[in-house]
């Protein structure tokens, strides 16, 4: 079936970038990694870590986490120390880097209890800590620092009662995004019945919230959500997957505008099994969410604008008998802060570039051509005005050189699109190019 996705149409922030410093070199780009308290070992059910290969959908046992640490439920990717970093609830030294051949490093030794963690991109891994109820961050370093609050003089916290379910960093923004639920005691969320986002903006070294504090707020159900995964979606929203605490009634995929602090519906899953869809992301791979079904034990994916059950990608995935446990995802990206360090391009080549070669404006058909620097996994797709994605025109290994493909006009079902802008956007890596199209019939 033909795959979609959206995106905002936002205005490209370039952020005061740290050092550069290599990109991922042991880990594949675009695979999935998904971290469950209880799968499936032998004849029991342990913490773990599986891979997920989003082109076939095979599963590959990565890490099993010992028994005596209890998994929580929070997941990301570290560019710059090529690791995956999860949480648990050790008193001290509950965070662990897991490098691609599956050896641990226990990271923030002196931080207690850390229960959710995202990486900036640059070395940064920020913290929310369940002890103290404040933000706190690990630098590039190793040395871990409290986020301070926009007066300089304490640790950033939404309250000592507080208890925020899933956190991401924007890069579009420089932003801590912090996503919590009904019955918050976080004062940006006060409505019951609701789903909320919180940004956080950042000063450049990423060591202070400097605000506004902003939010927003959807209804999800009657007897509320849980916000249980998110990921960075095409051209800089932010996908969260929202389970409910009425038997999973009304699941929900979200799609946050960081800018504009602005939300709309992604996707929403028909009830998909007796226990929950949760540990939703968003895979670059596929263009699409993906979430897992903890009823049928199987990794699902989403188009934008369905409504009912999504594709089943890889099974068995989930729990031990669907136990309902709650999962994490993350997708092995590129850090968008720092220059990669990779194949190094040949003498005389020149640097990523996308250009109309067919006319533009142009009439029924069109033309594009790219120069890929190194030899690489490149996606071409075209958007509409309002950041759709309506075709996808390559996603595949092209050599270093000149390429060029076409586009007939016509959307991914084959029907004509009508006349007006367009825009073509290539992806490979941390490139991103976008270039204007104007269709006239």
């Amino acid at each position: 079936m033909p795959r979609f996705s959206a995106i905002f149409a936002l205005s490209w922030l370039t952020l005061a970038a740290p050092a550069p410093a290599a990109r991922a070199s042991g880990f594949t780009t675009n695979d999935l990694y998904l971290l469950s308290p209880a799968l499936p070992t032998g004849t029991s059910s342990y913490a773990g870590i599986v891979r997920i290969d989003p082109a076939s959908g095979a599963i590959t046992p990565f890490v099993t986490i010992p028994p005596t640490s209890a998994v929580l439920p929070s997941l990301t990717y570290d560019p710059r120390r090529d690791m995956l970093v999860y949480a648990t609830t050790a008193t001290y030294g509950g965070l662990t880097g897991v490098d691609a051949s599956g050896a641990t490093t226990s990271l923030a030794p002196t931080v207690p209890s850390p229960a959710l963690v995202a990486a900036r991109g640059d070395g940064i891994i920020y913290m929310w800590v369940l002890s103290s109820h404040t933000f706190r961050y690990l630098d590039a370093a190793g040395v871990d620092h409290d986020l301070l609050d926009p007066s300089g003089a304490a640790a950033f916290t939404f309250g000592p009662n507080s208890r925020p379910k899933e956190m991401i960093f924007d890069p579009t923004t420089n932003s801590l995004i912090v996503f919590d639920s009904t019955g918050s005691m976080i004062p940006q969320c006060p409505d019951p019945g609701k789903s909320c986002a919180i940004k956080l903006p950042l000063s450049a070294d990423g060591g202070q919230v400097v605000g506004p504090v902003t939010s927003v707020q959807v209804f999800i159900s009657g007897s509320g959500s849980m916000p249980e995964g998110s990921g960075l979606a095409d051209g800089g929203g932010i996908l969260w997957e929202n389970d409910t605490n009425s038997n999973n009634a009304e699941p929900r995929f979200q799609l946050l505008d960081p800018v504009a602090m602005a939300t709309s519906t992604y996707a929403t899953p028909d009830y998909v099994g007796s226990a929950a869809l949760n540990g939703g992301t968003y895979s670059h791979a596929l263009g699409e969410a993906v979430g897992v079904d903890t009823g049928s034990d199987s990794l699902l994916a989403f188009h934008y604008g369905v409504v009912g059950r999504g594709v089943e990608l890889a099974y068995p995935i989930s729990t031990a008998g669907g136990s309902g446990e709650v999962t994490r995802i993350v997708e092995i990206r590129p850090s968008p802060l720092t220059s990669s360090v990779g194949q190094a391009p040949a003498p005389g080549a020149r640097d990523w570039a996308l250009t109309p070669a067919g006319g533009n404006p142009f009439h029924g058909a069109t033309r594009l051509a790219f120069e890929a620097p190194v030899a690489a996994r490149v996606a071409v797709a075209i958007h509409d005005v309002r950041g759709r994605r309506i075709a996808l025109l390559a996603s595949a290994m092209f050599a270093a050189g000149h390429h060029e493909l076409a586009w007939d006009g016509r959307d991914a079902g084959g029907k004509p699109v009508p006349p007006g802008i367009y825009f073509a956007r290539l992806e490979s890596g941390d490139t991103s190019l976008v270039r204007k199209l104007v269709l006239e019939r």
